[in-house]
């Protein structure tokens, strides 16, 4: 039994880094077909990257997080970001100059917590292996 909770957390592991590098990648590449100045490309990468901040920031110290909400938080907000970058119907800005970056990861927020309320815990999904306690984090 010990084993298999083992295997599972190395594979979970791999799959959490494997996520993160998928959508740095993805957010490069974006910023790649986004005109512009360099800064303009970087500030288009950075804004996608940022847009796992608040889904990850709440998965780590909320233990009802559950792999839905995290799927929503993410997958909503990069959409939406993705969207703003190129599809010349959705704005840039929002609400007195507000970055579509800032406005996605708010959305994350939302989207995460709203599901993660409206949804149950899968079987065998454990988020306290993910969260940090408040004695953990002295």
């Amino acid at each position: 039994m010990r084993e298999a909770t083992v295997r599972n957390r190395d594979r979970e592991t791999l799959l959490a880094r494997a996520g993160v590098v998928v959508f740095a990648t993805l957010s490069f590449v974006a910023s790649l077909y986004a005109p512009g100045t360099l800064v303009e490309i970087g500030d288009t990468a950075f804004g996608g990257f940022a847009q796992l901040t608040l889904p990850v920031l709440v998965a780590l110290y909320w233990a009802r997080t559950t792999r839905w909400g995290m799927y929503a938080g993410v997958g909503g907000a990069q959409l939406f970001y993705l969207a703003s970058v190129f599809l010349p119907m959705v704005p840039g800005s929002y609400l007195g100059g507000w970055s579509a970056s800032v406005v996605g990861m708010v959305l994350g927020l939302v989207l995460t917590v709203g599901v993660s309320l409206a949804t149950d815990a899968a079987s065998g999904e454990d988020a306290t292996v993910y969260t940090v306690s408040a004695i953990e984090g002295d």
